[in-house]
């Protein structure tokens, strides 16, 4: 969802989103809830559909009150005040603006804070208000400078650029534009470093999954090769015994052959019949 949001493809985006807030909800995960609808709405705004971005900001304005989460409500405030500004709500656009900025004060949130300045600005802008425009632009300039928060300093540069040409302040005007084009430079460069570091630690992880693959294929292998041994030996040891078994079976019938030729030999020898009363009378006599 971010990643076709951040395209701009907004119907991509919607979809994402959407699944996003629908396992959420399944879940039952507030915050989970909260980011879906502030994304979603997001979506609406940029599809110029207000009454469904108001509908989802304001859903989530409410979760966030009740799970105290100040800085999520801080920025459903903006958002709104950035959708009523675009729709020619002003009024009701500053209103949000400011409560937004009282929750990103409350918190020391600078980088949100600077952006809600930035925004102030351009309402004060959209309403003729030149010299608060110029001042609220001036100011998250400044903290973006003082905090080292590029993004903030390339945006702030942005509008000090636009309220500068439009007052003919060729000199301001030039000065704010090289500041934004710098930002913007080193802000893609960071870009793309990110993304170089993305790639490395990709093929960092694949390298290493595939490392573990390798050392489970060699598991697998020894844990094969073990068991087919261990049958191999089962098996001998089973034949092993059956040919010994055997071997006493035959053993135990060739000593009854042997024993039975004795005993005829010493019959025919005394002369007694080989009858089951001979020998009992044989054996009493004896």
């Amino acid at each position: 969802g971010y990643i076709y949001f951040d395209q701009a493809k907004f119907d991509k985006a919607l979809e994402y989103y959407s699944k996003s807030l629908a396992i959420a909800k399944e879940l039952n995960d507030q915050v989970g809830i909260s980011r879906g609808l502030n994304n979603v709405a997001a979506v609406y705004a940029n599809k110029n559909q207000f009454d469904h971005f108001e509908k989802s900001i304001k859903e989530a304005i409410r979760i966030n009150k009740k799970i105290s989460h100040k800085l999520w409500e801080g920025i459903n405030y903006l958002n709104l005040g950035i959708a009523n500004n675009d729709n020619g709500n002003p009024d009701t656009a500053y209103f949000y603006i400011q409560k937004s900025i009282s929750i990103f004060s409350a918190l020391n949130n600078i980088p949100k804070l600077a952006m809600a300045y930035i925004i102030l600005s351009k309402y004060y802008s959209a309403g003729g208000d030149v010299e608060k425009g110029l001042y609220y632009a001036r100011k998250a300039f400044e903290l973006g400078q003082k905090n080292k928060l590029k993004n903030i300093m390339y945006k702030a540069a942005i509008r000090l650029h636009e309220i500068y040409y439009q007052q003919n302040d060729i000199e301001n005007a030039y000065k704010y534009s090289t500041i934004e084009y710098r930002m913007k430079d080193s802000l893609q460069t960071e870009r793309s470093m990110t993304r170089l570091s993305q790639l490395e630690l990709m093929y960092n992880l694949e390298k290493e999954a595939q490392k573990q693959r390798y050392q489970q294929q060699i598991k697998n292998y020894i844990y094969l090769i073990t068991a087919i041994i261990t049958v191999s030996i089962f098996i001998l040891v089973i034949i092993l015994l059956v040919a010994r078994q055997r071997i006493k079976t035959r053993n135990t019938i060739i000593a009854k052959k042997q024993l039975e030729i004795a005993r005829s030999r010493l019959r025919k020898k005394l002369g007694i019949a080989n009858t089951k009363e001979n020998l009992v009378t044989f054996l009493s006599q004896i």
